[in-house]
């Protein structure tokens, strides 16, 4: 695990990584996880088991989680679920693309190019100060 001290960015190779970066950056968060993702990603919280979970459990312990996406007919029956079921805070952007969640100490970015309904098969992950605060003010602008 990375530490504060330790600031880094590197990129993750492979499904299975990625989705393990996910889920150690939401177990990581303390305050707040925001997400900007288009619109074929919401499904996949709910997909995948275990990042459906980690949600559940940030939400429980108090992390303020805020979505935002393009609300679609295809995806709507998901972005439902995220309110009601994890209780996110959804807002919808026409033809958002690219995919990131930003927390108060940490940045990862699924790639973009990716198979509908499939995870990403790379991640960026940083917690270099400065990576971190302009993804903050990035997502603070929508």
């Amino acid at each position: 695990m990375i530490t504060k001290r330790e600031q880094k960015t590197r990129i993750y190779h492979k499904p299975h990584n990625v989705i393990n970066t996910i889920l150690e950056f939401i177990n990581n968060s303390g305050k707040r996880i925001d997400i900007c993702v288009d619109y074929t990603r919401p499904s996949l919280t709910f997909d995948i088991v275990a990042l459906k979970k980690a949600f559940v459990d940030a939400k429980e312990r108090g992390i303020k989680l805020r979505y935002v996406t393009e609300i679609t007919d295809e995806n709507i029956s998901y972005c439902k679920e995220l309110i009601t079921t994890i209780n996110v805070e959804l807002r919808h952007i026409d033809g958002i693309k690219g995919n990131f969640y930003v927390s108060e100490n940490e940045y990862v970015a699924p790639a973009s190019f990716h198979d509908k309904g499939k995870p990403a098969s790379h991640i960026i992950y940083s917690n270099v100060k400065e990576i971190v605060e302009h993804q903050q003010y990035v997502f603070e602008s929508f």
